[in-house]
Order: structure tokens, then sequence, then C-alpha cells
């Protein structure tokens, strides 16, 4: 199948499978031009003539939704602060950490969106099946509340031999429970969470320093202007960290 999803750790390599695939539908979707959708938008400080811009998107949702990250403005300042100062962007690019409703958003731009960034950031729910239409090299970072103890995404990027890490956090303070409509209180598994800024900046600074990102980086960056990009490079072993308190 195409997108299986399983509870455990999977580590099959479906590279020769999902990468033709995933490229085809893009291929297919996107073969007009697609929507015109907001380009990076970065400080002055940081939008230096001839610099290339580097997207990473941090995954939202909407109000009535569950798995909530409550501190996502935060966490967004956070990140493309660190970023900015601590060297990890190539040598002339700039990063902008864009927040993103991509359920607000038609299914072709979600797409077009996906296929021009260079990482996707956010709490574990279906938006993050989009990892399968990322460039090749972008890595994936979860965030996970305590109750949370499967492998769908994890499993997704390892078959694609895809840079991932997971906070999951251990602090019951950090998180609040979720209602559904009805006010009914839901599973563990459904609750909000604040993530832990400083943790999770780590983890993407480590993903992004990684000879497999660096090396679609440069990939990207001698494309040819709107082309498809394919699957592959070098095999590598998934990264999973889980943040211990």
């Amino acid at each position: 199948p195409f997108c299986p999803q399983v509870w455990k750790p999977d580590p099959t390599d479906r590279t020769a499978l999902l990468g033709p695939i995933a490229s085809w539908l893009s291929s297919a979707v996107l073969g007009a031009p697609p929507p015109s959708l907001p380009p990076p938008q970065l400080p002055a400080a940081a939008a230096e003539p001839g610099a290339r811009r580097r997207l990473l998107l941090l995954l939202s949702r909407a109000a009535s939704s569950d798995r909530r990250i409550l501190n996502e403005e935060e966490l967004r300042t956070s990140l493309e602060g660190r970023l900015r100062h601590s060297g990890t962007p190539p040598v002339g690019s700039a990063t902008e950490v864009r927040l993103v409703e991509l359920g607000a958003l038609s299914s072709r731009e979600q797409l077009s969106l996906v296929r021009g960034a260079a990482g996707l950031i956010g709490a574990h729910g279906a938006a993050l099946v989009w990892n399968l239409f990322l460039p090749a090299g972008a890595p994936v970072l979860e965030l996970l509340n305590r109750a949370n103890a499967n492998a769908y995404y994890s499993n997704q990027c390892r078959w694609q031999r895809r840079g991932y890490a997971a906070w999951q956090n251990n602090d019951p303070a950090r998180e609040v429970q979720a209602f559904d409509a009805d006010g009914r209180l839901l599973d563990p598994f459904r609750w909000h969470l604040r993530a832990d800024v400083g943790a999770v900046g780590a983890l993407l600074e480590g993903l992004l320093s990684s000879p497999r990102h660096r090396a679609g980086e440069a990939a990207r960056a001698v494309a040819r202007p709107g082309m498809v990009e394919a699957r592959g490079g070098a095999p590598a072993t998934a990264l999973l960290e889980r943040r211990k308190k």
C-alpha cells in the first residue's frame, strides 16, 4: 500500500515505492502553475541581497481541534530566532518558520506549499502525512503528548530515509484536557500540549545540521525552477529522539 500506518517501528525501506508515486502525484497535481502563496517573510536583517530563503512549516490547528500546540506562536518565534543566531542555516540562506493551518488551504495549495518546504514541524496528527511529499532531505519534527506511543510518522520517514525526530512531553503540567463538540472529555491521547521550546529547538538544529539535510539543500539550490524532485539519497538511519525530563 502507498501509505501504510503501523503502531510499531517498521524498518522496511519503501523508498523505491513511495518516491516515484509521490513524484508522479505531485507532477499530476502541480502540472499547471500552482495558486500564488505568500513567499517567506524574513526580518530585514536576514533579507540580505542574493540570500536563499528556507521555509520551515509549523503546523497549526483550528481552535476547535484536539492536540493543539498551545504555545505555537512562542515556539515559532523561538525556533526562528534560534536558527537565525545559531549559524545552522547554510551560508547565504535565511530561514522563516511559518505557522500554517493546512486545513484552511485547498489540497493543491497544501501540496504546493509542502513541496517548497525545507522541513515540517507539528503535533501528532493527519497533517504530518504530508511528509510523503516533502523534498528529499527535508526532515520532520513531531511533538507528542504523554499518551502518544505510536510510530506512524517515524515509520513513514524511515521508509523514505528521511530525517526524523520527536519531542515527547513527560510533564503533566504541560498538557491541557481536550473536549469534543458535546463537551465530553477526550482520551489523553488527544490532549493539548505546551511544547518545551528549548528542547524542540535543539532537536530541530540537529536535524538541519545533518549531512542528509545539507545534501538536500545543495541539490535544491541548483534544481531547475519548478522541477518536481525525485526521492532518493544515501541510505541513513532515521533519527528518533525521546526527550526525557
